[in-house]
């Protein structure tokens, strides 16, 4: 997934830009992505975010897609940050078990907190 937004970070510099948001439980960085039109300063902010559950897929691909179709068409007067994954070391943990054949559903992060219910 990081590949795709890395080619549009390289071909569209100051359109889209990476940031580190924080780190996980294991000490893994989140990664978010600033999309804005350079030129123009942003009057609003928005934020999206997607995979609080490490086995639901779609909202972190339509994350991506979102990223991508903004970084083509930047919305004037609007700075979008977009994080596909919020619950990183789950997801990579289900990446793993499914590579070997293990379906198991979790929702919650290292720690057991079920991130799409506790904002704190």
């Amino acid at each position: 997934m990081h590949s795709e937004i890395a080619e549009v970070v390289r071909e569209k510099p100051g359109v889209v830009t990476p940031v580190r948001i924080g780190h996980t439980v294991q000490k893994r960085p989140i990664w978010g992505f600033k999309i804005r039109d350079p030129i123009r300063p942003p009057k609003k902010k928005i934020l999206v975010f997607a995979g609080l559950h490490a086995l639901e897929w779609v909202g972190v691909e339509a994350v991506v897609e979102y990223i991508l179709a903004l970084a083509g068409h930047p919305v004037e007067g609007v700075e979008a940050t977009a994080i596909p994954v919020v619950n990183v070391d789950r997801r990579r943990l289900v990446e793993e078990e499914l590579l070997n054949g293990v379906r198991k559903y979790r929702r919650s992060n290292h720690n057991g907190v079920d991130l799409n219910r506790d904002y704190a």
